[in-house]
């Protein structure tokens, strides 16, 4: 459970870095889970 969280996090600090230069009208966050070897991949966009 921690490396899913570590992989989570990692992923979500790396979205939110690679985001911020570009502020732009709406804001998009997307980030991978991987549990046992199964990847999934989500996006969240909230509208500015």
């Amino acid at each position: 459970m921690k490396r899913f969280a570590a992989v989570l996090t990692l992923a979500f600090a790396a979205t939110l870095l690679s985001a911020a230069p570009s502020q732009a009208a709406s804001l998009c966050l997307s980030y991978d889970i991987s549990v046992n070897g199964q990847g999934q991949a989500q996006s969240i966009c909230l509208p500015g």
